[in-house]
């Protein structure tokens, strides 16, 4: 789809993602379609269909589910190891269809905010394990078992920052606000500072662009790249390559380069991040490597 006069508006805001990406995560689109034995997907009528909020099961569902995607987990992804004992394929099915009735009963598995001792508030499991000991103001976005990285946005102090739940540790400095950019196929979180945005690294929280955008845009498709805005120049992150807002149009497709207007010509964005004419240097937008 074309943009003109470095109009973004076409696509959602990487704010308005998010907001829908966590609302999507806690409801489930109920009614939509139902699952019979035989595993064959059946419509029902779109009349019906209606958002329910998910709920927190009890600790028993809780540890039964943790079991089957364990068992699971470690038998189909090559780490039988880490069993007690060996389980056979007819075993492994059972669990796969218990766990995948328990995510019919929207067993979200959401991790739960707790108030210590000290006035601050800390996150265990639905099965009471503490994640995180008692020590921040808030946690303004949480995920599902499916969805979070080790990565969450906390509040300390006033400010955000990103937390590594596996090694305990926070990873940043703080930012006036900080919320995930859903949709990528890489993890990123959007940070807010004096008005302006950026993008961070969601596995090492490091900025991967400078905290000096005025918008950050929707992916087009999850091997795209990160539209932002600047000043009414148009600029890119793809993985881990920023290529700074100069652009003044673009042409943004699912599965083919992403096109940009620099100068008064058009072109193609390289590895490299630099502009260029020549389409057999392009490789910027998708993965996908066309010829055309």
């Amino acid at each position: 789809m074309k943009n003109t006069n470095n109009d973004l508006s076409y696509l959602w805001t990487a704010e308005k993602a998010n907001e829908r990406a966590l609302y999507d995560m806690w409801h489930d689109w109920s009614c939509r379609a139902i699952w019979d034995d035989d595993d064959k997907q059946e419509d029902t009528d779109e009349d019906s269909a209606h958002y329910i909020k998910c709920t927190v099961p009890d600790v028993e569902t809780a540890k039964a589910y943790y079991e089957a995607r364990h068992i699971r987990e470690c038998v189909w992804g090559g780490t039988p190891s880490l069993l007690d004992r060996e389980y056979s394929s007819k075993e492994v099915d059972e669990y796969w269809k218990k766990e995948k009735k328990y995510n019919k009963k929207h067993l979200d598995m959401r991790d739960q905010i707790f108030t210590g001792e000290n006035g601050k508030k800390g996150l265990r499991d639905v099965c009471g394990k503490i994640l995180i000991e008692p020590q921040f103001e808030d946690f303004p976005e949480l995920y599902t078992c499916f969805e979070r990285s080790n990565l969450i946005p906390v509040v300390l102090n006033g400010r955000y920052f990103l937390y590594n739940i596996r090694e305990h540790k926070v990873l940043t400095k703080g930012y006036e606000r900080i919320f995930r950019y859903f949709w990528a196929y890489m993890e990123y979180f959007v940070v807010v500072e004096n008005g302006k945005k950026g993008i961070l690294d969601g596995c090492d929280g490091t900025e991967s662009t400078p905290i000096d955008l005025d918008e950050v845009y929707e992916m087009q498709d999850p091997d795209g790249a990160v539209p932002v805005l600047k000043d009414g120049k148009i600029g890119f992150l793809w993985g881990k390559t920023y290529t700074k807002p100069i652009f003044d149009e673009t042409i943004i497709e699912s599965e083919e380069y992403t096109r940009v207007l620099y100068n008064g010509k058009w072109g193609w964005i390289g590895s490299d991040g630099e502009f260029t004419t020549n389409k057999s240097k392009a490789s910027f937008g998708s993965w996908y490597d066309y010829s055309k």
